[in-house]
């Protein structure tokens, strides 16, 4: 679970519509373009994340 600050930051303070707007604009642009963006799964623990990513930068230096 992520851990909630003592107080929101400017981006936690615009609110979860905003979160959403924001995911769904990420999310179209991946389908758009999928040679251009990978969408990795967040959640975790940092060292997972952290797995996951070189994997997928691993993978795409590996195709070029």
């Amino acid at each position: 679970a992520r851990m909630k600050p003592a107080r929101a930051d400017r981006l936690e303070r615009l609110g979860q519509a905003f979160q959403s707007r924001v995911h769904d604009g990420y999310r179209q642009l991946a389908q758009s373009d999928p040679g251009a963006w990978v969408i990795v799964d967040g959640t975790g623990d940092v060292d997972a994340v952290a797995e996951r990513v070189r994997c997928a930068v691993r993978e795409r230096l590996d195709h070029d």
